[in-house]
């Protein structure tokens, strides 16, 4: 299993790189110098294409090399001194240590080691150590190293077929693999420094090979980071390929790795397919002191521990003192100890009190297995419900362990896809709380018991908040300016009732199953309507609705899409989205198209389409199958005015068009080409489009324009009329050969015979077009549309009652081609039948037939219901029909308007006062009686009533409606005069049966409603007005931070430092800043774990570092750690908001002149542009007209003044 795989075919400068000498890649500063300053001489190795150096003794290696490597024979220190040894198109690694020898390697500066082909980026071969650290205290001494991708390569000059690798790939530091002449792994010791070791295909990041085992690895101090796989971590990953293989730090794929000792540092590590994050099997694993570790396993392997299934065997795994461990287990495995699978290798865990363990799963297995040894501390196992749904948008969660000791209280983070949880805790019991993005409570959590103890595995199922499912039937209705809304709760509530909806729209079509962006509008839990107002007419919205719960927002309704129009408008397109959208609105009749496009799907609505001058519409229509019988549909009519132009492009539709079929193109609507239009039909020229393709006009047909033929050799385009109805004014058409088709003209509808003696008489004309029956001798039958058939005849008509041309028929005439020819049932039909006229020509292999006209003999009388509803007028004028007889479907088909003297007609009701209303889908059963209502009309001689509102009385202030006696369909405005001391709490209107009436507040003092008919009634109430002012004893009302403090306190930016005072002189620390800011932004969730190691994932401030370093906000001290108590310096800050600012796309070129500042110097180089920017868009300002005072710390008082020109700078 060697997994290989041969490249070859290197680009062209690859063969020339292999025919040159080593040496003439050889970078020029690269040296390699003994403690005495003499350089040590490489010498040349064709064989693996490289320059060798051999160390025998104590050395500082510089600068920069493509093909020269360092091989260790004897104990030696090397100092690696900004060193860049990354190896292309070369064999070995750029640091080989002999087995037994023993190398220490001390880093200066930033250093890069990359393989090419055939070993690790450092190799310990069996029996070597080697031995990492840093020439500084502080880790910012740096080593990146990788293994190589490839296994073996040659060069064409070496006969390699002009240059081949195979790919074999390599831990990153590490042994050989296990096809080479030693198959172990050394000693690998890292004391300090930055390390980031990545391997490759089977290789570990730090440990073994492919195939190979680990050897003894042990961490004291440093921030490292191992990976398999060369990408960016992930967590658990599908199947990549094979290209990640190995653990992180250990052995690859089902090999095992020696003792594997972690003592201290920040060390992460990120496991392969089927690989742990750490560890292996046979492996075991200590970790110990204040260490900082973190292991994710890919798919099927442990975060720390084990490999998938039927690999490895027993071991353990010990974690000591106070070291803070996280273990995140791949698909199916546990966190910490076993991998997936029953047969998995099984684990000792012995775990200290003093420890702080945490580990994830998927809930396939617990979160930590294992069996604990005496005295190990006490574990609890929770995982979620397995039956619960968790909305992807919840995101991680923070979960709270609380005991009935005060201080026996841990809180979990558990990440998002994770269903397990595992902690080392107290024996005790324990209530759980649970709390989306720390802050939202999550429902349903009563405090269910969880117990502690040292039998281990108790596990608990936790409740879960659910959002709403999706809001149904989502419609929508144009209007003036205006779209209305309406749609059906969600089926399912999730989480306590649903508290609101949010209507969302853009003039972009939303993309994804909850899009995000977009205008916004709230509407109540009881309101599933929402007219949406100020739009632009003509301009194409995508509306969608979202619930809301406790829990948060639920899942997107399907889009509803409308064009907003004043009454008579067209709607103008200039794409071919947006004619979809305007052809699919029903209250769009009439669409200008005012670009050029392609438009290549049918078109079955009947709307009117105008080709403006200067455009051209191509509508595209092939021989595929995606449309029935390949033909494609046009129903609307079609206008193309002086200057415009519409294309027929015949399309081969990609490798499943067939060469024998034709396309067809429809064109059931009006067809009209103005003075000046122009129409040209073409095809695509592939070459397997080789069938004529074939317009059909069915429709009114005028072409004062120009109508040509210009496809090309091979395929040719039929024009066709057939079908009548249809007038044919064409002078002006040419190229096409031939010009026309079958052309019947059939009655477009016939009066349905009532008895036998009407269907014996019955007889149907069909004509033939002059100059459309002929073609080239035959006539090409093309009926409807579907399906082509070249004959000589002779025809035959048919008729009969199955709808099927095959059956015999009752009656069979035949004609001569393009004759007329009358078609009569004879009597031979019968009343209540459904009847078919077919098209026959006789061929070579037999009838082939044609349906091109159905009809039906169903009788009036048997469409009709036996049942009659009587009409009462109620007092009005007697009506000359007063019984009307329902359908078949028991409806009405009309409803007459009766007169009444001095009143208007309200609809007809089932009942002479109230009752339902009935309308032409009134459903009835039975005989029936409706009655007329009435509104009275007021005596002054105008024929509409009016409607004097009634207005309650309410403390506090007055109101004044006008117009005082509104019309139905007036706008009526409400103004509301609150008393000194008050202001407006609410108006509201509501219609005579008690329903609400929608008022539109104008922001103005005033609000408007639209009069129905009937009278309404008016409420206003009013409140006291609320005073502004602060709880805060120290924040005077005339101090300049006033007016600051509030708004920083109003709008939940700061709270106090008591509840009475707000130490406006204190100071700001680094996390509440970045807390305030991350909280601005809706506490969006962080994209990568905390990588500061004075940063508690749990703390309060926890989830809003991880998101501002995520996104470049803060990147801490550079030394591993932010400062989250220190105070913010007036620098930092300004740094803090400059990146905040570029992060949400704020403009930050401004730059302000800063050479004023007699304390310019103080500001250090990184600060610079952020307190310049600052100072220039008026956030920050000097502390005194010639001093910026960099260094000092930010007040209380001066960050509440900085977030409030920021906020209203910016319109947060």
């Amino acid at each position: 299993m060697k997994g290989k795989r041969i490249w070859s075919g290197l680009l062209a400068l690859v063969f020339c790189l292999g025919l040159l000498p080593a040496t003439a890649l050889a970078a020029e500063d690269f040296t390699v110098t003994k403690s005495d300053e003499k350089t040590v001489t490489g010498i040349e190795n064709t064989e693996n294409y490289t320059t060798e150096y051999t160390v025998t003794e104590d050395v500082t290696v510089a600068g920069s090399t493509k093909n020269e490597r360092l091989i260790v024979t004897a104990n030696s220190t090397i100092t690696l001194k900004n060193v860049s040894m990354d190896l292309n198109w070369c064999k070995g690694s750029p640091i080989e240590i002999a087995g037994g020898v023993s190398a220490t390697l001390i880093l200066e500066g930033e250093n890069t080691l990359s393989a090419f082909a055939d070993g690790p980026g450092i190799l310990v071969n069996q029996g070597a150590t080697v031995t990492i650290r840093s020439q500084s205290d502080d880790n910012t001494d740096r080593l990146t190293v990788s293994g190589a991708k490839a296994g073996t390569y040659v060069s064409a000059e070496m006969g390699g077929g002009g240059g081949s690798i195979t790919t074999d790939g390599y831990a990153g530091i590490g042994g050989p693999n296990f096809d080479e002449a030693t198959n172990y792994t050394g000693a690998i010791n890292i004391e300090s420094g930055t390390i980031t070791a990545t391997g490759y295909s089977y290789g570990a990041g730090i440990g073994g090979g492919n195939f190979s085992s680990g050897g003894t690895i042990n961490i004291s101090g440093g921030v490292v980071t191992a990976l398999s796989g060369g990408t960016d971590p992930d967590g658990w990953v599908s199947v990549p390929e094979n290209t990640k293989m190995g653990a992180g730090i250990g052995g690859s794929q089902g090999c095992g790795s020696g003792g594997i000792n972690i003592s201290g540092g920040i060390v992460k590590a990120y496991g392969g397919y089927g690989c742990p994050g750490i560890g292996g099997a046979p492996c075991d694993v200590t970790i110990s002191g204040s260490a900082v570790v973190t292991g994710y396993g890919g798919d099927l392997a442990a975060g720390i521990g084990g490999y998938d299934k039927y690999k490895g065997e027993s071991n353990e795994i010990t974690i000591s003192d106070t070291a803070t461990v996280t273990a995140c287990g791949g698909e199916g495995a546990a966190g910490l100890g076993e991998g997936s699978g029953s047969s998995a290798a099984r684990f000792t865990l012995t775990i200290a009190s003093g420890a702080n363990v945490t580990a994830y799963s998927d809930g396939t297995k617990a979160a930590m297995t294992g069996t604990p040894t005496p005295g190990s501390a006490p574990v609890v196992n929770m995982k979620f419900d397995p039956d619960l749904t968790i909305p992807s948008q919840v995101g991680d969660i923070s979960l709270t362990l609380t005991g009935t000791e005060a201080s026996n209280t841990k809180t979990l983070t558990v990440p998002e896809g994770y269903r397990a949880a595992a902690a080392n805790l107290p024996a005790g019991t324990y209530n759980a709380n649970a709390t989306i993005d720390q802050e939202i409570p999550l429902l349903g959590l009563e405090g269910a018991p969880i117990e502690s103890s040292a039998d281990y595995a108790k596990v608990v199922l936790v409740s879960m908040p659910q959002v709403p499912s999706a809001p149904q039937d989502l419609e929508a209705v144009s209007g003036d300016g205006e779209v209305t809304l309406t749609w059906r709760a969600p089926e399912k509530a999730g989480t306590g009732p649903v508290t609101g909806y949010t209507v969302c729209w853009s003039t972009t079509k939303p993309t994804g199953e909850n899009p995000t962006s977009g205008d916004t509008l709230e509407t109540k839990a009881d309101v599933t309507t929402a007219t949406v107002t100020n739009l632009t007419n003509g301009t194409t919205y995508y509306f969608w609705v979202v619930a809301n719960n406790h829990a948060g927002t639920g899942a997107a309704s399907e889009t509803a899409t409308a064009i907003p129009l004043a009454p008579g408008g067209a709607v103008q397109v200039d794409s071919a989205d947006g004619l979809k959208a305007a052809l699919e609105n029903d209250a769009v009749t009439d669409i200008e198209v005012v670009g050029s496009f392609a438009y290549d799907d049918s078109i079955p609505q009947e709307k009117n389409i105008t080709i403006k001058s200067s455009m051209t519409l191509t509508l595209q229509y092939s021989s595929g199958f995606y449309t029935p019988y390949g033909a494609t549909v046009c129903n609307s009519n079609i206008r193309v005015e002086q200057g415009g132009t519409i294309a027929f492009m015949d399309t081969c539709w990609w490798s499943f068009s067939s060469p024998s079929l034709h396309s067809y193109l429809l064109m059931n609507g009006a067809f009209t080409l103005e003075e000046g239009a122009s129409a040209i039909a073409k095809n695509d020229g592939d070459s397997r489009n080789t069938k004529p393709g074939y317009i059909l006009f069915r429709g009114d047909f005028t072409n004062n324009g120009s109508f040509v033929n210009e496809a090309t050799t091979g395929t040719e385009v039929y024009l066709n009329y057939g079908t009548a109805p249809g007038t044919f004014t064409d002078n002006r058409t040419t190229g096409f050969s031939p010009k026309y088709n079958l052309c019947i003209s059939t009655p477009s509808s016939i009066e349905p015979p009532e008895s036998n003696d009407d269907l014996a008489n019955l007889a149907i004309p069909l004509t033939g077009i002059e100059g459309g029956a002929y073609v080239g001798g035959q006539l090409k039958a093309v009926v409807d549309g579907f399906g082509s058939v070249e004959q000589g005849g002779p025809f035959s008509v048919i008729w009969n009652n199955a709808g099927a041309a095959t059956d015999e028929p009752y009656t069979v005439q035949k004609t001569d081609k393009g004759k007329q020819v009358t078609a009569a049932l004879d009597g031979n039909g019968a009343l209540g039948q459904d009847y078919g006229y077919f098209l026959v020509s006789e061929t070579k292999n037999g009838p082939m037939a044609y349906q091109i006209f159905k009809f039906s003999t169903k009788s009036v009388r048997e469409q009709i219901a036996d049942f009659a509803v009587k009409l009462d007028v109620n007092g009005g004028d007697t009506l000359e029909e007063s019984v009307l007889i329902p359908n078949a479907e028991g409806k009405l088909s009309v409803l007459p308007t009766p007169t009444r003297s001095n009143h208007t007609f309200d609809g007809w009701f089932t009942a002479a006062t109230g009752g339902e209303k009935v309308t032409t889908d009134t459903v009835f059963t039975q005989d029936t009686t409706i009655y007329a209502h009435w509104t009275a009309v007021s005596s002054g001689g105008s024929s509409r009533p009016t409607y004097p509102p009634t207005v309650t009385d309410t403390a506090g202030g007055a109101t004044s409606v006008a117009p005082a006696r509104p019309h139905k369909g007036d706008t009526v405005t409400i103004t509301p005069k609150p008393d000194q001391g008050n202001e407006v709490d609410s108006v509201t209107v509501t219609d005579r049966n008690g329903d609400p009436v929608k008022v539109t507040d104008k922001g103005d003092g005033t609000y408007t409603f639209t009069q129905p008919t009937g009278k309404v009634t008016i409420s206003v109430t009013f409140r006291d007005k609320e005073t502004p002012g602060l709880p805060f004893v120290d924040v005077a009302p005339d101090a300049w931070y006033f007016d600051a403090v509030r708004y920083a306190y109003e709008n939940s930016l700061m709270v106090g430092t008591s509840p009475n005072a707000f130490s406006p002189n204190g100071m700001t620390t680094r996390a509440q800043i970045v807390t305030i800011l991350w909280r601005l932004v809706d506490s969006p969730a962080g994209e990568a774990p905390v990588d500061f190691a004075d940063v508690d994932p749990a703390a309060w401030y926890g989830e809003a570092v991880r998101w501002a370093a995520g996104q470049g906000i803060v990147g801490g001290y550079g030394n591993g750690s932010f400062g989250p108590n220190d105070p913010v310096t007036r620098e930092q800050l300004a740094a803090i908001l400059y990146r905040f600012a570029q992060h949400m796309g704020y403009d930050t070129e401004g730059q302000a002149d800063l050479s004023g500042f007699t304390d310019l110097a103080q500001v250090s180089t990184y600060a610079r542009e952020a307190m310049a920017w600052c100072v220039d868009a008026g956030l920050l300002s000097g502390t005194s007209p010639t001093t910026l005072s960099p260094r000092g710390q930010a007040t209380r008082a001066q960050t509440a003044a900085v977030l409030m020109r920021l906020c209203q700078g910016y319109g947060m």
